[in-house]
């Protein structure tokens, strides 16, 4: 997957802000993205990508116009002074990127502020290990560089010039200079074949009239016709062919196994249109008044204020009868008549009769919640009882594995056979580690969740209600493991955990839940399990003074020290090899791992002792200056 980036058009601030993606970009930033964001400034981080971690990064951001005026320049010209051996691509590409920025900004339009561009640089600024924002002025202060180095040239007519900056040559690998550049990975479908590029310009290919839609099936795609209508195309090389024409109020995907069935609006009411290569043939003329996807061949429609299931074919599984539907899972959905709720199967039948005053979904076609008065409950596929309505709340939580179940202002979990795995006696409660769903596990003794009472302090729980540690701590979590949590047996994942204990500065303590015993204590940035053969023993470490390294302990099972925190450069065998010169330090999160390594296979690992002496540690405790 690597290190992402993405490029946006962005008009507004905050909730009000209109974001649209413009461009993504692996492993590294593209020139063209540093031509749109010279002269710009660090902006508000948007942050829907960043699901893997965020540094804090801010956006990279300039203005949308001017960077349009800039890229318009240079696009006039690399077209007027071309170089013998030129693939005739690179001025459509060129020519394209104009038009459909030039589009996007008019589209976005300044009733939100004034246009502008916002590069998320964050997962970049990782390989850089610094500081995010001096990251990012670094970047801001390259991008302008960049382009007053271009725009010096053409000043100058300097054509060589200007393809040097770029790194615009002749080459025969269009694919991989072109993604390189920035060409590939442009949101628009112009730009999504690269190898070989588009052979005709972006203006006989899209029309300035016309809107591209959405992917709809293979090469095909809905688009808004002149007439602000929408059909369906299919792409035929560098052409298109019209399976649909222009003329329905909205079209979309209609969840079915087929593809091609969409569902088609007009006047206000939707309908099904089968589009194929032999054109369009409408299933069902538009009478719905909603419509919602189909699950497994079934869709629920909305007719006035009643709602029915309709078949692919636009035939009746279920005349609109029902006051309200949900949605179909494992086979089954809620639906209420008469303001009661039950549950039919995917012929219509009800499955459970309408008798409940609510009802959420089947989780695993297992369990169900339901309410019965102000209470809920839980019931089987047959609408027996699994936990009698005794609950204010039941709500399923992934997380947990386990239906998070409320009684009054405490909240405890209830597993899908309705046994009670956590007493309602808690402020929260979380799951520690990810395991084995609760549904499944024969002995509740080896669940683990964290539980957190009215006064904020923490403990872990097992699935009989038993804390397996003390009320000390204000958070607690699950502990990593070096090399890695794959690498240690799990029954060493499941025991300990570690606890944050209130006050400041932070201490953290790591916790044996097995004996309820805290065996390391302190004052520390970052604590890990460490695996090392057929041993284990906790790595715990301190910032350095200087702030550019940190100092680390090395503790035995026990809780006894190995190694006392007298060493920094740990992992750092470079040490030992004079023509290194100590010039770059490898992270911390990287050396940490090879302390784990080395000691695994046997090996010692470098650090620095405090008194300037390179020595080896190793995983017995031993210390020497020169290997062994």
């Amino acid at each position: 997957m690597g290190n992402r980036a993405w490029l946006y058009l962005q008009a507004g601030d905050g909730d009000d802000a209109r974001t649209i993606e413009f461009a993504e970009s692996n492993n590294h930033f593209p020139l063209l993205w540093r031509v749109l964001l010279a002269d710009g400034g660090a902006g508000d981080a948007i942050t829907d990508q960043r699901v893997f971690g965020d540094a804090g990064t801010p956006n990279l951001a300039s203005d949308a116009r001017a960077a349009h005026a800039r890229l318009s320049r240079l696009a006039s010209f690399v077209v007027a002074h071309p170089l013998p051996g030129d693939d005739p691509a690179l001025a459509r590409q060129f020519d394209a990127v104009v038009l459909h920025l030039g589009e996007s900004i008019d589209a976005l339009g300044d009733a939100h502020g004034a246009p502008r561009f916002s590069a998320n640089l964050d997962e970049l600024s990782w390989l850089d290990g610094g500081d995010p924002d001096a990251f990012i002025n670094q970047e801001r202060d390259n991008c302008t560089r960049l382009w007053w180095r271009v725009a010096n040239c053409m000043d100058f007519r300097d054509v060589r010039g200007v393809r040097d900056a770029l790194e615009i040559e002749s080459r025969s690998d269009w694919r991989d200079w072109a993604w390189g550049f920035g060409f590939g990975g442009m949101s628009h479908h112009y730009f999504a074949r690269q190898e070989p590029p588009r052979g005709v310009a972006f203006a006989e290919m899209f029309d300035a009239g016309e809107v591209h839609g959405h992917w709809l099936d293979h090469d095909t795609f809905s688009f808004r016709g002149r007439n602000g209508l929408w059909g369906v195309r299919r792409e035929n090389d560098d052409a298109w062919d019209v399976i649909v024409q222009p003329e329905w109020a909205n079209l979309w995907r209609s969840g079915a196994p087929d593809d091609r069935l969409l569902w088609v609006a007009r006047d206000g009411q939707v309908g099904l249109l089968l589009a194929d290569e032999d054109g369009a043939r409408i299933v069902r003329e538009p009478a719905f008044d909603d419509v919602w996807d189909f699950t497994d061949g079934i869709a629920c429609v909305r007719v006035g204020e009643r709602f029915g299931l309709v078949r692919t074919d636009g035939t009746w599984v279920l005349e609109p009868l029902l006051d309200n539907f949900g949605e179909f899972s494992d086979g089954l959905a809620s639906a209420s008549l008469g303001e009661r709720w039950g549950f039919v199967d995917t012929n219509g039948a009800w499955v459970i009769p309408p008798r409940f005053d609510d009802a959420q979904e089947f989780v695993n076609g297992a369990a169900v919640a339901v309410r019965e008065g102000e209470h809920w409950g839980l019931v089987d596929r047959d609408g027996r009882w699994l936990a009698r309505p005794e609950w204010t709340s039941l709500e399923w939580s992934f997380e947990c594995g386990a239906f998070l179940a409320q009684r009054g202002d405490h909240v405890g979990l209830v597993d899908l056979n309705g046994r009670t795995v956590v007493e309602p006696r808690y402020a929260e409660i979380a799951r520690l580690i990810d395991g084995e769903r609760t549904e499944t596990v024969a002995d509740l003794g080896a669940i683990r969740h964290i539980v957190r009472r009215d006064d904020g302090r923490c403990t872990i729980v097992d699935g009989q209600g038993r804390a397996l540690s003390p009320f000390d701590f204000v958070n607690m979590g699950a502990l990593s493991w070096l090399p890695d949590a794959e690498a240690v047996p799990r029954d060493w994942v499941r025991r300990y955990a570690i606890g944050i204990l209130p006050g400041e500065p932070v201490h953290v303590a790591i916790c044996d839940l097995d004996t309820g015993a805290t065996l390391v204590q302190g004052r520390y940035d970052d604590v890990d399990g460490v695996s090392w053969g057929a041993g284990h023993g906790w790595l715990a470490c301190v910032q350095d003074d200087d702030g550019d390294d940190v100092r680390a302990t090395v503790f035995r099972a026990d809780g006894t020290v190995l190694h006392p925190a007298r060493y920094t450069r740990i992992g750092d065998d470079s040490l030992f090899d004079e023509r290194a010169a100590h010039a770059y330090l490898m992270p911390w999160y990287v050396r940490r791992v090879a302390i784990a390594r080395n000691w695994r296979n046997g090996e010692p690992v470098a650090a620095l002792r405090d008194d300037g002496v390179p020595v080896w540690l190793y995983a017995d405790g031993r210390v020497t200056t020169a290997r062994r």
